[in-house]
C-alpha cells in the first residue's frame, strides 16, 4: 500500500464534528481533509489566521473553517532547562457562542487551555456530546508546568471521553493526570507530496547536514554547532557540511562559531514549505538536535525524503520514529559525550549503511501518512460517539493498526 492510499471505506456518517485549534496549518490539512470526508459535517474553529512561530497564514483546502474571536498573547519565559522559549496563549471567548450555533456531537480541542476548559463546560451542559482532547505534550516539555494548571488539566480529563496523544510520551503524561479513559495515538502527519526524493546516493568524500526550521534556543543549534566543530577538529579526515535554513534570535551567534577546515556551516534564510525539497534532495543526514519539542514535523519531511535523522531525545517525533541504528541515532542534547558518540556513529556510517537506513526512514513514516493516521481519527470517534450513526455507515478500518491503549 502506498503512502497516500485511503484505509477508510468512506461511506457518510451523519455526525457534526467540531474541531478546536489555535490556527490550521498546511502540515495539519490533509490530515482534517481525510478526516472530514467521513462525516456530513465538520467545522475547523481557529482561534488565529496566523500561525506567528512558523509564519504559516491559515490553510484552508476543502474544510469548512471559522475564525474565532479570539484575545491572543505572547508570553515570553525561561524554561527550567535554561533557555529562553515563547509560548502563544488563545483565549477564544465566543466558543461557547459557535458550539451552541454549530450544535456538534462532537468535539475536538487541542490543547488543554482556554479552549478546552470552554469545551469541557459546553460538554457538561450537553452530556450526550463527545469530548476528545487533543493534547500536544510530552513528559518533557510538561516537565516545568505548575500545580495549577496541572489541577486545571486534571479537571479537563475528568469530564473528557477520549485524548489523542503524538505518542507514548504523550500517553504516559496524561495517564500520570489520572485520567483513566482511552488513548489514541495520532501523530503529526503530513503530504508526502512535496518532499519525495527519487533517488539517495552519499558520496564516501563528504557528509552533508541538514537542519530547516526556526533558529530559536529551543532548537539546541548553536550548542550542537560547537559540539560538531570540536567533534571536526578531532577527526580531520573527515569533510563535513552543515546547512542551516531557517530565521530567528539565532543567526548571529550560529554565524560566529568558530569551525576547523574541515566543517563548513552554511546559513540560509527561509523556511516556506515549498522551498525546502531542494535543501532535502542535497543532504545526507538531518540534525534535530531540539531542547524542548511536542513533535518536529521537519523529522517527517527529512524521512519522507529518505533522510536517516540525528536527533534528540527530547522531540516527540525523534522518539516515535527514530530508531537507533535504523532511522537514525538518538542523543541527549544535555550530555555533551553523547552527542560526541552520536555523531561517532552518524558521520562513521558507511553510504551502504545510509542507504539502507534511508529505505527504513521512509517505511517508517509512510506508517503514519495521513489517510492512516485519519483511520485512527475516526475509529476513536467510533468508539466515542454517543449516537447510532455509525450502526448504519458501516465504517470500515481496513488497514489501520491497533492505536489504542
Amino acid at each position: 500500500m502506498s503512502s497516500n492510499e485511503a484505509v477508510l471505506d468512506y461511506n457518510k456518517v451523519a455526525l457534526k464534528v467540531a474541531v478546536l485549534t489555535h490556527v490550521l496549518t498546511p502540515h495539519r490539512l490533509p490530515l482534517i481533509q481525510n478526516v472530514a470526508r467521513q462525516f456530513t459535517k465538520l467545522r475547523v474553529f481557529v482561534s488565529s489566521p496566523y500561525d506567528e512561530p512558523h509564519k504559516f497564514s491559515l490553510a484552508k483546502g476543502e474544510v469548512d473553517v471559522v475564525i474565532q474571536k479570539s484575545i491572543n498573547w505572547a508570553h515570553r519565559f525561561r524554561n527550567r532547562h535554561g533557555y529562553r522559549d515563547v509560548s502563544y496563549i488563545n483565549l477564544p471567548y465566543d466558543t461557547w457562542q459557535q458550539l451552541g450555533e454549530f450544535a456538534p456531537d462532537v468535539i475536538i480541542s487541542t490543547e488543554c487551555g482556554a479552549r478546552s476548559v470552554l469545551s469541557t463546560l459546553y460538554r457538561m451542559a450537553h452530556p450526550d456530546v463527545t469530548l476528545i482532547v487533543w493534547a500536544h505534550v510530552t513528559e518533557h516539555t510538561e516537565v516545568a508546568r505548575g500545580k495549577l494548571r496541572h489541577a486545571v488539566r486534571r479537571w479537563i480529563l475528568k469530564h473528557t471521553d477520549a485524548v489523542f496523544v503524538n505518542g507514548r510520551s504523550g500517553d504516559s503524561y496524561i495517564r500520570s493526570l489520572g485520567f483513566e479513559g482511552q488513548i489514541f495515538t495520532v501523530p503529526y502527519t503530513i503530504d508526502s507530496g512535496l518532499f519525495t526524493r527519487e533517488s539517495y546516493s552519499p558520496s564516501s568524500d563528504v557528509r552533508r547536514l541538514l537542519f530547516t526550521g526556526q533558529l530559536i534556543e529551543r532548537k539546541g543549534l548553536l550548542p550542537f554547532c560547537m559540539v560538531l566543530s570540536h567533534w571536526c577538529a578531532e577527526h580531520p579526515d573527515k569533510r563535513v557540511i552543515f546547512r542551516i535554513v531557517g530565521d530567528g534570535t539565532e543567526h548571529a551567534a550560529l554565524q560566529a562559531v568558530r569551525t576547523p577546515e574541515n566543517l563548513d556551516l552554511e546559513l540560509l534564510e527561509g523556511t516556506a514549505q515549498e522551498g525546502l525539497s531542494q535543501h532535502y534532495e542535497q543532504a545526507d543526514i538531518y540534525v534535530f538536535p531540539s531542547l524542548g519539542d511536542e513533535w518536529g514535523v521537519v523529522v517527517n519531511e527529512a524521512m519522507i525524503a529518505g533522510l536517516p535523522v540525528l536527533g534528540s531525545i527530547c522531540s516527540g517525533a525523534t522518539d516515535e520514529l527514530v530508531v537507533e541504528g535504523e532511522t537514525g541515532w538518538l542523543f541527549s542534547p544535555w550530555d555533551v559525550r553523547d552527542m560526541s558518540r552520536a555523531l561517532d556513529r552518524s558521520l562513521g556510517a558507511t553510504p551502504e549503511t545510509l542507504v539502507a537506513m534511508s529505505n527504513n526512514a521512509k517505511k517508517m513514516i509512510a506508517q503514519i501518512a495521513p489517510p492512516r493516521v485519519a483511520a485512527t481519527v475516526v475509529e476513536a470517534i467510533a468508539r466515542t460517539s454517543k449516537t447510532s450513526a455509525f450502526e448504519s455507515a458501516a465504517v470500515s478500518l481496513t488497514e489501520s493498526e491497533e492505536l489504542t491503549s
